[in-house]
């Protein structure tokens, strides 16, 4: 075959399988690639899913429920490597009375030590308008020395604190201790060798009580830097594989309301070469209307049209829409020959007294636009399609320039992170931009553009878009088995 020579189908799709293999897929990037964007998407995360997510960070397992003591004083969230492991000091460990210890000796009483933690039960509630209430459980291992010998403490705390969400100057949002306090709950005492004594007991309570408060608050802070972590992930930056980038960023402060945190998006859409693709002259600006959130949805994410639009237009940009065929290139057709267009256009039988292969040139010239309304999901595309004879010497000999507007209809889906398309065709309306075999009524072809478009140009567009769109990823949520409701210019998963 000639290099020339337009390729076959198969080839056509290995190539665009290949090139667009890696498109949409999912990974962060610290780079920012614009500083301009519009409100393209609006995150919601429920009271549940923020709870989640943090106790999950915290235990390494979102299905860790029980508290269990730690056997040794080296393991646990204060040991070595542990979770809390040197916040308190000497290597994990916290001397409160005595032998470097937060106060002198009391009473007989010395060496007052945390050794340990309990991994903290988190419970929290939205506070609307300020932030988070944090409450959180844990059970406190302490040992030290008495006149009577050792001691062995275990208290149980609950420790609660407000916090306000607030946002950095980057626009990542971030939760802030405004007040703390730790209220103790059963002190257990127990003496290694001989007899408690009341009055021992009563002292030890007492001193723990003056004193646990101030020093447990700082585990707090710890809770804190975890779900701020997670929240950093609020902005992002998704590859579309080798064609550019997508970037996710927190446009304005979040909203807290007592059932969900919104964050508002922008969304960038940038070519690799550096230029942002704008949303359409004339499309509405106006802030995401998002629909009530039912009570046992944990997350929900809204994509506006104009977003998804972007999204096509990087793709037309690039050239992944357009398409090359031959005579030959589509089963199921009747061939792409002068004889076969001659029958309807009287001048081609003139002009070619031999059978002639015809090639067509299709192109998507334009910005694709996507239209969502109730249940249902259109993108339109303005066609341009080149008819030309192939001659002996490979010179090609126009024929018609055919415009074709193209309504799809538009089904989505969500796998492997991603908003998946698939795109299957509502109607087609030919045109005849230029023609060298004059005026003929363009109805003629009707039936072997729409060949050409089913067959062909179909299966092309959504191995493209069949690739996905990547979603923001926040507080590891999973929008894989969500629900899908079309809106007026929205798209809704919840989860």
């Amino acid at each position: 075959m000639d290099d020339g020579q337009v390729r076959g189908p198969k080839m056509f799709r290995l190539w665009r399988v290949c090139f667009v293999s890696t498109l949409l897929i999912h990974s962060h990037f610290s780079g920012v690639a614009g500083t301009t964007g519009s409100n393209g998407a609006v995150l919601r995360m429920s009271r549940t899913a923020l709870n989640k997510a943090v106790s999950g960070k915290m235990s390494g397992s979102s299905s860790q429920n029980n508290l269990q003591m730690p056997a040794g004083a080296g393991g646990g969230l204060l040991g070595s490597g542990g979770l809390l492991g040197g916040l308190l000091g000497g290597g994990g460990l916290l001397g409160i009375l005595g032998n470097g210890g937060l106060l002198n000796t009391v009473q007989g009483l010395t060496g007052l030590r945390i050794i340990d933690l309990t991994l903290p039960q988190l419970s929290l509630r939205l506070l609307p308008g300020i932030g988070v209430h944090l409450n959180l459980y844990t059970k406190v291992a302490i040992n030290g020395k008495s006149l009577l010998g050792f001691l062995d403490i275990l208290v149980e705390v609950n420790i609660t604190a407000r916090t306000r969400l607030t946002q950095e100057a980057s626009g990542v949002p971030r939760l802030v201790i405004e007040d703390c306090q730790a209220l103790l709950g059963g002190i257990n005492v127990r003496l290694l060798r001989g007899l408690l004594s009341g009055i021992l007991d009563g002292l030890v309570s007492n001193l723990l009580r003056n004193i646990l408060p101030g020093v447990l608050c700082p585990v707090v802070n710890v809770v804190l830097d975890l779900t701020n972590g997670l929240l950093l992930t609020a902005n992002s930056l998704v590859p579309l594989g080798l064609l550019g980038s997508i970037q996710y960023t927190v446009s304005s402060l979040p909203i807290v309301t007592g059932q969900f945190i919104e964050l508002d998006l922008n969304t960038v859409v940038s070519q690799l070469g550096g230029g942002l693709i704008d949303y359409p002259l004339g499309h509405s600006m106006m802030p995401i209307s998002m629909p009530p959130m039912m009570e046992a949805t944990e997350a929900q994410l809204g994509l506006s049209s104009n977003f998804l639009g972007c999204v096509l237009t990087a793709l037309q940009k690039e050239g992944l829409m357009d398409l090359e065929l031959s005579d030959g290139d589509i089963p199921g057709i009747p061939p792409l020959t002068t004889a076969v267009i001659g029958g309807a256009i009287p001048k081609v039988s003139s002009m070619f007294k031999e059978t002639r292969p015809l090639t067509l040139k299709i192109r998507v010239p334009s910005a694709p636009t996507v239209k969502l309304q109730k249940n249902r999901g259109i993108v339109s595309l303005f066609v341009k399609t080149e008819i030309n004879a192939l001659n002996p010497n490979s010179k090609k000999t126009p024929i018609c320039v055919l415009g074709v507007d193209v309504r799809l209809n538009a089904k989505f889906s969500v796998g492997g992170d991603k908003l998946m398309i698939s795109l299957s065709v509502d109607s087609t309306q030919l045109s005849i931009l230029s023609t060298s075999v004059g005026r003929f009524d363009v109805s003629v072809l009707g039936g072997l553009v729409g060949n050409i478009f089913s067959f062909a140009f179909l299966p092309a567009i959504n191995t493209v878009v069949g690739q996905g769109i990547p979603l923001p990823k926040l507080m590891n949520i999973n929008f894989n088995d969500a629900n899908i409701d079309i809106l007026d210019d929205l798209v809704v998963l919840s989860s």
